[in-house]
């Protein structure tokens, strides 16, 4: 124990991560958007997001709180910039060259003048639904922090700063949503630790009643709960070893190992105390617990480890720290109770018969209930085996179909709590401005420089708009979009008119113009490459489901495939392969992860068990409950994403191990006497089944109080799961052991 105080001493480093980026990594739509943002940032610099809501903009009251929101912000510290209605300029002709006028004029406007600029506003492609929603009611404020905040101190005082300078302007019919990155990892923050001090406690008071109630001996009691807390304290220390992140899906290991080490325990201390009951002395008792349960727990381990690891199958960059990480736990968890944790079982029972055996004697016949338990149990499951394993066949049967029917759901809203600040901005932005999911279309014109051509301009303008007239399509940009406003405020034209320049003179000129400025025209590097050869389309669009959304991209992409001009190519991969794998990656990686689990697990069972008969059996077993949930969940249209699809490898690690534990003894059982084996099995492998399983199941629940809905969904999902295990381990697999002669 002394060569892991290293482990203990770096507990102090430990970290959840809460980059929003982990969160979205299966959401290919807000990643593509996210990772853009991310590219044309500076290292040192984020965005602040302020949507101001109320009845309606174009107002002179609502233009001046505006005015003062962004001077009140550009007095902050590290404030580089604002942008908003009221801190933008727009550019003009001015003879032969181009100038900037204020986006608004100062001072009070007349009704004639706010009329004008809503009209120009709600016309305008780069204003509405960017500046100021389509209904008038939202506009945005964005304000450009050159500050790095590395720690939650620094973001909740971000958080403080930003709600200190907004609070002023509040009014009864004036309301303002924040968005940040620093702001969304401080309320992850905040949320994880209301969680933690909520479910710990209470975990704790399961743990004890449950254990209690399996282990009356206080010396039993005290080795479970001390080798898991000593277990569980490693944790942390155990992660940062590895140098993997622990994001807020890989908080779901902590329960999932602690069972598994409870169960390690609970089937020592099980053993340990059928020998004491039998007479044996300390020593004499730990030599036979150890000769019963070190191979079973051994091959359990191993088989737990490899369903984790087959977890590195997926895509999904979670889902494979998640199977490292609890890989890593998993041998850890082995360790520890095959090593310290039977020492401290030494030292809490020494050899001897005196007072404080007796004491521990007459504390284990409080189990005769138990003993009597198990036996009616095992009569019952051998009287009614056939109804068993009919009833067993029939839930499997009628479970299968709705595998068909699992959706995914990977929208980065759902791991919100609803009513949560990010939430409720991202479903503004959703809403109100439109949407912020982007598909880029390429346009390649075949040579360098050929998008600066009046033919390849008015192919790439008309993929714009044929894409902008799609009923699901809030706004499409495209590079002959720069051109054609450069052209409209050349000419000194109106929003209405808008068309890409027609001689190529021109369009040079507005083309190196914006060469010149592209340090202020962070859309220029968004649509067209660094060598002007292609043009891309962004698609601007609301969640959609995935089928309408490829629809969508295949009619648009069709239309330009139909329209372009000879040597041009049009392509959306990009887009189709995000969208399509957005959507199928995570089962995919499932399927895959899943039969390399169930063909690695079915191995070991072979080797263990020396039977494809009983490895079948293990291997149906531990696949039985995961089964009946899917295929509820498939029928019920509960979706699947990257939190609630561990759910699977942690419900199969865990019921294979029972498998394991019941299997082998009753193997070792039979071998000594067949008769009464499966008596015998029960009543010393059903109560640790039991008690791991129900400390499981009512852990698992406490999960429905998690902050994000996704955690909530999982807990609820393995809970009903481990009630499958019980059944699954403790009756349709002891009814088929007894079909054998």
């Amino acid at each position: 124990m002394v060569l892991l105080t290293p482990l203990w001493l770096s507990v102090g480093d430990f970290r959840v991560g809460t980059d929003p980026a982990g969160l979205i990594e299966g959401d290919a739509h807000k990643r593509a958007v996210y990772e853009k943002a991310e590219r044309y940032l500076p290292e040192d610099e984020e965005i602040l997001l302020i949507n101001l809501r109320c009845e309606d903009v174009f107002t002179n009251r609502i233009l001046g709180l505006m005015r003062e929101i962004g001077e009140a912000f550009l007095d902050q510290p590290d404030v580089a910039g604002v942008k908003s209605f009221t801190h933008s300029y727009l550019p003009v002709r001015d003879g032969m060259s181009v100038d900037f006028k204020p986006f608004v004029p100062g001072g009070e406007l007349s009704s004639e003048e706010l009329d004008a600029l809503r009209e120009f506003s709600m016309s305008h492609p780069i204003v509405r639904n960017v500046m100021v929603s389509s209904d008038a009611r939202n506009a945005l404020i964005t304000v450009d922090y050159r500050r790095e905040f590395p720690d939650h101190e620094s973001r909740r005082a971000f958080r403080d700063e930003v709600e200190s300078v907004l609070a002023p302007f509040r009014r009864d019919d004036v309301d303002f949503q924040v968005l940040a990155v620093p702001l969304i990892r401080e309320e992850l923050e905040a949320a994880l630790r209301n969680d933690f001090l909520l479910f710990v406690p209470a975990a704790v008071a399961i743990l004890f009643v449950l254990l209690k109630t399996a282990f009356p001996s206080w010396r039993l009691l005290l080795f479970v709960l001390i080798g898991s807390a000593v277990y569980l304290s490693l944790l942390p220390g155990l992660f940062l070893a590895t140098g993997l992140e622990v994001d807020a899906f890989a908080i779901a290991l902590f329960p999932l190992l602690a069972g598994i080490q409870l169960t390690l325990l609970a089937h020592i201390s099980s053993a340990f105390q059928v020998a004491l009951r039998d007479g044996e002395n300390g020593m004499s008792a730990a030599r036979k617990m150890l000769q019963q349960v070190t191979r079973s727990c051994l091959f359990a381990c191993l088989t737990t480890a490899m369903g984790l690891l087959a977890l590195l199958a997926c895509d999904v960059e979670a889902l494979k720290v998640f199977g490292m990480l609890g890989a890593c736990g998993v041998a850890a968890a082995f360790l520890l109770a095959f090593g310290p944790a039977i020492a401290l079982l030494r030292v809490l029972f020494p050899d001897g018969r005196g007072r404080d055996s007796h004491a521990v004697q007459k504390s284990i016949t409080a189990t005769e209930w138990q003993r009597n338990g198990c036996r009616y149990l095992a009569a019952w499951v051998d009287r009614r085996r056939r109804v068993l394993l009919t009833a067993g066949a029939l839930a499997l049967a009628v479970s299968l179909p709705g595998l068909f029917y699992l959706e995914t759901d990977i929208r980065v809203t759902e791991f919100l709590e609803p009513g949560s600040p990010t939430r409720e901005m991202v479903e503004t932005l959703d809403r109100a401005y439109g949407g912020i999911n982007l598909l880029r279309l390429e346009l390649d014109s075949g040579e360098a420089g050929g998008i600066d051509t009046p033919g390849f301009l008015r192919f790439v303008w008309s993929v714009q708009e044929y894409a902008n007239h799609r009923d699901q399509v809030s706004g499409a940009y495209s590079y002959a979009l720069l051109m054609a406003l450069l052209n409209q405020v050349w000419d000194g034209g109106e929003a209405a008119a808008l068309t890409v320049p027609e001689s190529q003179a021109r369009i040079q000129f507005f083309s190196g113009a914006m060469r010149a400025q592209e340090r202020n025209l962070p859309l220029l590097g968004a649509l067209s490459d660094d060598g002007r050869r292609t043009a891309y389309v962004m698609v601007r669009t609301p969640d959609l489901p995935s089928g309408e959304y490829l629809r969508l991209i295949e009619d648009v992409v069709d239309f330009a495939a139909s329209e372009k001009p000879e040597a041009a190519e049009v392509s959306a991969a990009e887009g189709i392969h995000t969208i399509l794998e957005a959507e199928r990656r995570i089962l995919r990686g499932q399927l895959h992860s899943a039969w390399l689990s169930i063909g690695a697990i079915g191995v070991l069972l072979l080797l263990l068990w020396r039977s494809v008969r009983l490895a079948l059996l293990g291997v149906l077993a531990a696949a039985f409950p995961v089964t009946l949930v899917l295929g509820l969940a498939g029928y019920a249209g509960i979706a699947l994403n990257s939190a609630t699809i561990m759910m699977a490898a942690i419900v199969l690690g865990v019921t294979v191990d029972d498998a394991v534990h019941f299997v082998t003894y009753w193997i070792q059982a039979r071998k000594r006497q067949p008769a009464g084996a499966l008596e015998r099995t029960f009543i010393v492998k059903g109560p640790p089944v039991i008690c791991t399983t129900l400390v499981l199941i009512a852990i698992f629940y406490l999960f429905a109080t998690a902050s994000f809905p996704p955690v909530r969904h999982f807990g609820i999902m393995a809970a009903t799961a481990f009630l499958f295990t019980l059944a699954s381990v403790l009756l349709c697999l002891p009814a088929f052991l007894t079909q054998r002669k």
